[in-house]
């Protein structure tokens, strides 16, 4: 309960600095990003210490503090390199079969959480962009309601290992007005706005906006994306974009297009941002995973 407390609180610091960040109050943003460095720090939540480390070196960046942002910006990448190193580590005991071995580690199995995640929502993108495809072709209807159930097929496939990590946050959320099945409807709730809605794609997107479209508190939003998907709602948000990023890299139709359009157009207000948040997602530059889809 204390961790949860720590967790919601530090998330909503850092949305007040991300906001005060986007307004140009870059000293007040800073002093709030140390401050919710210094509670991810002392709370071991690692996710949030990359977004801080990240967005510091920013705006050392900005104010021309070189020395800092590469301070910054070497400490976002090292703990990035560490969060990489376990979920391939994870991944390897699956396909040797040690799955109890897995299990038996907390933190390796939200790990695995996150990678079959990130696998179902590509495998979702890839089912998508073959329905468009076989839309485009006469005569494929019935192909396209069978990729259509197979869709739904993957997204209840998401939810049942998202409810696999409740029992494991029970106690963290014991007075929670979320039980299972409430956290299983909004999940399915969720997942159906940011594939259909797409909210994601708009700069301005926030907490409020996502939990008032399907009727929770901010505070319960964060707690759903923490349940579910391991995530805070930055991270969750920035998943998305970076797919739409990827399709986008990858479609004849905007391969004229400037990178700093194709970041603008995924939700990122600038080049910079779009670049940082693609490669801690890919490893790779938005250029670099272009050209190489190009040339595969």
């Amino acid at each position: 309960k204390d961790s949860g407390n720590y967790y919601n609180f530090c998330d909503s610091k850092m949305a007040k600095a991300n906001f005060l960040f986007n307004d140009g109050k870059f000293e007040n943003a800073k002093a709030l990003f140390n401050e919710s460095l210094k509670i991810s720090d002392s709370c071991n939540f690692k996710l949030l210490k990359i977004q801080c480390h990240e967005r510091l070196s920013e705006i050392y960046s900005l104010n021309k503090d070189y020395e800092s942002y590469h301070r910054e910006n070497s400490k976002a990448q090292i703990f990035q390199k560490k969060i990489d190193k376990n979920r391939e580590h994870a991944i390897e005991k699956i396909i040797r079969g040690d799955e109890d071995s897995i299990f038996r580690d907390k933190r390796i199995k939200r790990l695995l959480l996150i990678a079959l995640t990130l696998f179902i929502l590509s495998s979702l993108y890839l089912l998508t962009k073959k329905i468009k495809l076989n839309l485009e072709t006469k005569g494929l209807q019935k192909k396209f309601n069978t990729l259509l159930s197979e869709k739904e097929q993957l997204t209840t496939l998401l939810i049942k290992y998202q409810t696999t990590n409740l029992n494991e946050k029970k106690n963290k959320y014991q007075f929670s007005t979320l039980n299972e099945s409430k956290i299983q409807i909004l999940s399915k709730k969720l997942l159906q706005l940011m594939e259909e809605e797409k909210p994601f794609l708009k700069n301005e997107v926030s907490r409020k906006i996502i939990s008032d479209k399907i009727g929770v508190s901010e505070n319960q939003l964060s707690e759903l994306l923490n349940v579910c998907f391991d995530q805070n709602f930055y991270t969750f948000i920035n998943l998305y974009r970076i797919e739409k990023a990827k399709e986008m890299l990858t479609s004849i139709e905007y391969s004229k297009l400037k990178l700093s359009y194709i970041g603008y157009e995924v939700g990122f207000k600038n080049r910079s941002t779009f670049s940082k948040v693609f490669k801690s997602f890919t490893n790779i530059s938005p250029s670099e995973y272009q050209r190489k889809k190009i040339k595969g």
